[in-house]
């Protein structure tokens, strides 16, 4: 339902807390839309389905998430005001993906935006890429003499592998 006469300027931001993440990490995408007005945008919808590769794990702030169809129901955003939604999700092994989201209903227009048309160039929608780090770390240890005299010295060698395939940090 389009309200005659009514305009809003919804706007979408949408980060992530950690980017490259470690395989199996948690991480948090915060969704923030916006309404510059001049009037109050009702019944907003912003769609944000998870791609393959994370598992969806919590979400908290305003309105509610549906985590089948990816849609956070807003509600009413009055002009002025912006509401939040943060989505924790898990990264699989090796995942490298981008994270669309897109403002998909609104019972005003938009004075700069075409609701649900996927046009990442506008401002009601937002996106962040997640690649998650996956290394592969084995240890092994070797001595020199396995039966040393008493007094004798001996030579223990430690050596670390990192088969990747991306690099290991804060081992």
């Amino acid at each position: 339902v389009i309200v005659d006469g009514q305009q809003s300027d919804l706007s979408l931001v949408k980060k992530v807390d950690n980017a490259a993440p470690d395989a199996g990490d948690d991480i948090t995408f915060t969704l923030t839309v916006s309404n510059d007005g001049p009037d109050d945008a009702t019944n907003v919808e912003i769609t944000d389905k998870l791609p393959t590769g994370l598992t969806y794990v919590s979400d908290s702030g305003s309105g509610t998430y549906n985590t089948s169809t990816g849609i956070w129901q807003v509600g009413t955003l009055s002009n002025g005001s912006s509401k939040s939604l943060d989505i924790v999700v898990t990264a699989k092994t090796g995942v490298e993906v981008v994270n669309y989201a897109e403002v998909t209903a609104s019972d005003q227009p938009d004075a700069d935006s075409i609701v649900a048309n996927n046009a990442s160039a506008e401002d009601d929608s937002a996106s962040v890429n997640v690649d998650a780090i996956e290394a592969d770390l084995s240890l092994s240890k070797t001595v020199d003499n396995a039966s040393p005299s008493v007094g004798t010295n001996v030579v223990y060698t430690v050596t670390l592998v990192n088969n990747g395939p991306d690099d290991a940090s804060g081992i």
